[in-house]
């Protein structure tokens, strides 16, 4: 005899609370019980409907041969994927805040899912489900999402589901609001709070504010993540030429920037403990990080900035060099944006240039009254018919014309 029960997903919370009695659910119905044979079976009907469960139960009771054979499925549980994904990202040697990232993601979802559950038996509808749980701000939520997207892209290249059940899974609409820098008081006001940097250790003291006023300079003049400017390295600085090497392009060519003599003056006057300027090489780089923003976070408090992180840098970076004219290209270059669309997302507002040219083509159009030493209209008939030579260009006619 078989029996029909829902098996209750992670988000249906009275049916986890109540258990299989609880039915007022859309939970996927499952069938349980014995055969003819007395062996037991237990799987899953691949119906919400109750009443189409209900049918096929009947059907089986008719017909006892029916009892379709369960398929046994290739695919791997979801924490084994996850795994396996996570293996992966590590073999492809993914920076550790990537990583960190995705973990805390797969973490959630797997939380969100029995950890036992099947890949191939997610679908879009219990995606959405997951997507209305997990309540968040819209640009952290279109990150999640994407992460998503590529870890069932991973499964489904894999064969171990049938289709991407994230795909189309859409997120909250992002308004990217125009990134605003720190302004020429607040950075002044930060270099002057390093020399107030007070410490536990009196010995530590002169080490604490060199290291702070050498890492805002690194900052302003380079554009670095906090993550890239704790790895800096000594050797990538040319002391005699002032010539620092910010990445290694795909070209596999080294690009520099020229340091202004407060930046190279500030990096000098750390003191030579390791291969690197503001790491020490022996613990993980993510404590370093860490280490740099409390450093970061304590000469805000100094200069009294609210709302600051080191990420501002960057921001006032690019626009001090939009600002000044600097083609909007040479801006990704320098941040090492892989696409033009990313710098545009957050920096097109401050780009001058294309508001100059807006600005002087629309200043051509005048409707209504002339404007001053402006040609009379063209009638554009008589323009063509005068066009003997049949020039499409109005610049390629002989003037006679």
């Amino acid at each position: 005899m078989f029996n029909l029960y829902r098996r209750h997903v992670q988000a249906c919370k009275p049916g986890r609370k109540q258990g299989n009695r609880y039915m007022k659910c859309n939970c996927p119905i499952w069938l349980d019980g014995e055969d003819s044979h007395g062996k037991r079976q237990r799987y899953s009907l691949k119906t919400r409907s109750w009443t189409l469960a209900q049918a096929r139960l009947i059907e089986l009771e008719r017909d006892p041969s029916a009892t379709p054979v369960p398929v046994i499925s290739r695919a791997p549980t979801l924490e084994a994927a996850i795994d396996s994904y996570l293996a992966d990202c590590k073999t492809r040697k993914l920076a550790e805040g990537t990583l960190v990232t995705y973990t805390n993601t797969l973490g959630h979802l797997k939380r969100f899912f029995a950890p036992e559950r099947r890949t191939d038996t997610i679908t879009l509808a219990e995606m959405t489900d997951y997507r209305k749980e997990r309540a968040m701000a819209a640009g952290t939520a279109a990150k999640e999402i994407a992460n998503l997207r590529t870890f069932f892209t991973f499964c489904a290249d894999r064969d171990w589901t049938a289709k991407n059940p994230a795909k189309k899974l859409r997120s909250a609409t992002v308004d990217h609001r125009p990134t605003m820098p720190f302004t020429t008081e607040e950075i002044n006001r930060m270099i002057e709070a390093c020399d107030l940097i007070d410490n536990n250790n009196p010995t530590g003291i002169e080490r604490a504010r060199l290291r702070a006023r050498a890492l805002i300079y690194t900052f302003l003049y380079t554009g670095f993540r906090i993550s890239d400017a704790v790895k800096l390295e000594r050797s990538r600085l040319d002391a005699r030429t002032g010539k620092l090497m910010i990445r290694m392009m795909k070209t596999r060519k080294p690009l520099y920037i020229r340091l202004p003599k407060d930046a190279l003056e500030a990096l000098a006057a750390l003191p030579v403990e390791s291969p690197y300027f503001f790491w020490s090489g022996n613990g993980k780089i993510g404590c370093a990080t860490r280490s740099a923003r409390r450093t970061f976070d304590c000469v805000l408090r100094l200069a009294r900035i609210c709302n600051g992180h080191p990420h501002r840098f960057r921001d006032t970076f690019a626009v001090t060099l939009l600002a000044s004219g600097t083609d909007i290209r040479t801006v990704q270059l320098l941040l090492g944006h892989q696409s033009i669309k990313t710098t545009e997302k957050y920096y097109a507002p401050f780009v001058d240039s294309t508001q100059r040219i807006i600005d002087k083509a629309v200043s051509g159009l005048h409707f209504g009254s002339p404007a001053p030493d402006a040609q009379p209209p063209v009638n554009a008939q008589q323009h063509a018919l005068g066009n003997t030579k049949r020039n499409v260009l109005s610049f390629a006619r002989p003037k006679s014309a």
